[in-house]
């Protein structure tokens, strides 16, 4: 149970940091250091620790599969909340991607 949860916080964190990384580098000011910037890495880094704690318990490859998700979570949240165009081949790409790693990992 506490590896799904890890799991899932891993993938949150990792979209919320995608996320704040491309609204910092929308930034006028300041492309490289501004607070969307900042806080991107500062979850990046709590995302590492996490990865480290979930591989203590979790074969490389079922973290891989997890891990997959990214892709997915990333393209929806910048669908939602950067108004990103959501296309038919993104779609595709991603879920291309996803199925690859998941028959990888079989």
């Amino acid at each position: 149970m506490m590896e799904v949860v890890l799991g899932m916080l891993i993938i949150t964190f990792t979209t919320i940091g995608q996320v704040l990384l491309k609204l910092g580098a929308d930034n006028k000011r300041s492309v490289f250091i501004n607070v969307y910037v900042i806080s991107a890495y500062i979850i990046f880094l709590m995302t590492v620790l996490i990865s480290f704690q979930l591989l203590k318990t979790m074969s490389m490859l079922s973290f891989t599969v997890i891990i997959s998700l990214n892709y997915i979570c990333v393209m929806l949240a910048s669908t939602l909340f950067l108004k990103e165009e959501f296309t038919t081949n993104k779609f595709l790409g991603t879920l291309l991607v996803t199925i690859g790693i998941i028959i990888f990992t079989q």
